[in-house]
């Protein structure tokens, strides 16, 4: 578990949203553990199913739409938002797309 959460704290910025459920999913484990409420071996089922998200980066949570780092974060971090305002996935999927338009035809400094 530790390698997950070493890998977590050095790629949070990429994706916040994302990181931090996994951060709170390792807490919860590990409180759990220590908590007698899981046993060693439902400690490690669970530490291995953050691993194979991490190694996975998440992609098949994804519309195809979503293909790349950025557009994944940004996914990620507004989901939550668009939930709670009752918004469709489809309208989601478009303001993303649209915020990463804009980043690219928006001149560089």
């Amino acid at each position: 578990m530790s390698g997950s959460i070493a890998f977590i704290r050095e790629n949070f910025e990429k994706n916040p949203s994302l990181f931090q459920k996994l951060s709170k999913r390792i807490e919860d484990i590990l409180n759990d553990y220590r908590y007698k409420r899981l046993s060693e071996e439902e400690k490690l089922k669970e530490a291995l199913k953050i691993r194979e998200e991490l190694l996975k980066e998440n992609r098949d949570n994804y519309p195809i739409e979503i293909n790349s780092n950025l557009k994944k974060a940004l996914f990620d971090n507004l989901k939550d938002e668009f939930e709670k305002l009752d918004l469709d996935e489809k309208v989601l999927i478009e303001s993303v797309l649209k915020v990463t338009e804009v980043f690219k035809t928006s001149p560089k400094n």
